[in-house]
């Protein structure tokens, strides 16, 4: 019963609930767009329903299939710093995207080299030399960060937690220092907008960002597949006593100045060596953006 909730679980995280006009994940207000390459927008509306897409002068359209999903592509755009709307539209159910750019855009993931913040005050363990200096200078209206929300999965999701957010110095402190500093020097050297989708996660392994078909296609990845899948499949929650002995031993661990004991029975898909789970969670949910290349 347990793994047919599981199941049913899974199912419904991979596929928006809603039936009412979404865009993609990577489309919030402030979004960057590729430039000089075609533009797959995408979401999910009423099945069967036409879908409207409308930006820089282009309009195309679609109809969601039987899962309500939908997709189109934009011609080629030219990079421009003007602030145009991306309008979606089903029947009279409209919705606008304020304040989109084109010009370069690229993905920043990896591990915590990647997460490391402009600012101390995200992580104790970031924060770059000149740090207040640096954020004071971060202002770029033509720069944007969308940083993925923290999602491990054992399916590939649809979506993710996430939006654009402009460099201001009130923003640009929680942003990837690598992210941040690779997209201002590029915006100073070709003088168009830069878009950085970040989507890491510290301590993650290599394999826990690859997708599953591609690790089926070598033998020696495969057999690491096959040992997750196994402890996937044999995994329990923990009891009510487990919990609570666990919780007196964290206290205990607390007051005496310890490191405090792992939560017992830690499912192995919140585990961000195991492989895929990242892809699954965070990567999944941004394919198919246009961008013109990746920071690893």
């Amino acid at each position: 019963m347990n793994k047919l909730r599981l199941i049913l679980w899974l199912s419904l995280l991979a596929t928006p609930l809603a039936a009412a006009l979404q865009l993609g994940s990577p489309f919030t207000d402030h979004a960057v767009l590729q430039r000089d390459q075609p533009v797959p927008v995408w979401g999910w509306a009423d099945a069967g329903a036409t879908v409207t897409v409308t930006f820089a002068g282009q309009t195309r359209s679609a109809s969601a299939d039987a899962k309500g999903a939908w997709r189109v592509t934009l011609d080629p755009l030219s990079a421009s710093a003007e602030p145009r709307p991306l309008t979606v539209a089903q029947g009279s159910e409209t919705r606008t995207l304020a304040d989109v750019l084109v010009g370069e855009v690229w993905l920043a993931s990896g591990q915590s080299n990647m997460v490391f913040t402009l600012s101390k005050s995200r992580y104790r363990w970031a924060g770059v030399i000149d740090e207040e200096a640096e954020i004071a200078a971060a202002d770029y209206p033509a720069i944007r960060m969308f940083t993925a929300g923290e999602q491990k999965s054992y399916e590939p999701q649809a979506t993710v937690p996430g939006e654009w957010q402009v460099c201001t110095p009130a923003n640009a402190p929680a942003w990837s220092a690598i992210g941040y500093f690779f997209a201002r020097d590029l915006h100073r050297e070709f003088g168009v907008p830069v878009g950085i989708v970040t989507a890491a996660y510290g301590a993650s392994c290599a394999h826990a960002w690859i997708r599953r078909a591609a690790m089926l296609d070598d033998p020696a990845f495969k057999a690491v597949l096959d040992r997750f899948d196994e402890q996937v499949r044999g995994h329990t929650e923990p009891t009510a006593a487990e919990i609570a002995d666990w919780e007196r031993a964290v206290e205990l661990a607390k007051a005496e100045n310890r490191r405090p004991p792992r939560r017992p029975g830690q499912s192995p898909i919140q585990d961000q060596h195991n492989p895929t789970v990242m892809f699954n969670g965070m990567i999944a949910p941004l394919v198919p953006y246009a961008v013109r290349g990746f920071l690893w």
